[in-house]
């Protein structure tokens, strides 16, 4: 059976500076850039060009939520296609 390892990763703060300067010509947050990195380099390890991905949703959107005590977090699958000449 497959047995997962942590992996992290340390960004230079000039990689960082330039992550942002992208998200912001593009007009995207910067989760939206890290995000898509993940999709492609995920979608390169196991091979496939149509993956999903669970995101959580924090739940508090609304403010009179902010300080109640409980789990308001849901998963939100994102389906995303990895093809690169999508017409």
């Amino acid at each position: 059976p497959y047995k997962s390892k942590r992996f992290t990763v340390s960004i230079d703060n000039i990689s960082i500076k330039q992550l942002n300067q992208y998200a912001l010509r593009q007009d995207v947050s910067i989760f939206a850039v890290l995000f898509s990195i993940y999709a492609k380099l995920l979608g390169i390890i196991i091979n496939a060009e149509d993956i999903t991905i669970s995101i959580i949703n924090s739940g508090r959107a609304d403010v009179k939520f902010k300080k109640t005590i409980g789990p308001f977090t849901a998963p939100f699958p994102v389906r995303i296609i990895l093809r690169n000449n999508i017409s």
